[in-house]
């Protein structure tokens, strides 16, 4: 699941817009968990076959036969379920995957290693994820929220002890909360939900640290 923004054309960012994201991760004490996803995806974007491998789209697996390749490249991650339907102009896809250590879910996360890390100080986990690094192309600004109306990213992660949530901006400062979305922090975890088009086109870091 790649974090916004993205560098690319007007033309690649009118059909890598049309899609939402929802996950729930949980996260056990032994370090394996599970991931649930539903993505919802434009028709128009499949028909064109912009899947994952195509560099001006998000480098996230969509249809079954790319998540079973995905799972073959992450040691300990495995695919348990996995259905799709088209409701209306979207396909639906619901996924569930489980993983047996953490680092498998970092890799399943973020491929390239550059937005999601876990650290450890102190006996603490510390897991921090970047939705966004912002973005600065101000003559499509106005155009993103239209593209990426009716598509939302949810995001759940339930952690195996009790946790402390952090945001953070560019500068690695500690914010009272993110500058897009809404962020509700639980006794060990946190959920988080943002319109796709506030998330793309923010100028602001969407960052958060949890530590259990």
């Amino acid at each position: 699941m790649k974090p916004a923004p993205f560098s690319i054309f007007l033309s690649a960012l009118l059909f890598a817009s049309c899609f939402g994201v929802s996950s729930e991760i949980t996260i056990k004490k032994d370090g394996s968990g599970s991931i649930f996803m539903v993505y919802k995806i434009s028709a128009d974007l499949i028909n064109l076959g912009k899947l994952d491998g195509n560099e001006t789209m998000p480098s996230i697996p969509i249809g079954e036969e790319d998540f079973k390749r995905t799972v073959q490249r992450i040691d300990g991650l495995s695919l348990t379920k996995f259905s799709s339907k088209l409701e209306q102009e979207d396909y639906i896809y619901n996924i569930t995957l489980a993983f047996t250590k953490i680092d498998s879910l970092i890799e399943f996360l973020d491929t390239q290693g550059q937005q999601c890390r876990l650290s450890e100080v102190d006996g603490k986990k510390i897991l921090t994820i970047v939705f966004s690094s912002g973005y600065n192309e101000s003559e499509m600004k106005e155009l993103i929220p239209i593209v990426f109306a009716g598509y939302n990213f949810d995001f759940k992660l339930k952690v195996p002890a009790a946790s402390k949530v952090d945001f953070f901006n560019a500068n690695a400062d500690k914010i009272a909360s993110p500058p897009v979305g809404k962020a509700e922090l639980l006794s060990r975890g946190i959920n988080y939900s943002a319109p796709m088009g506030d998330l793309f086109s923010t100028e602001d870091t969407v960052a958060f640290e949890i530590r259990w």
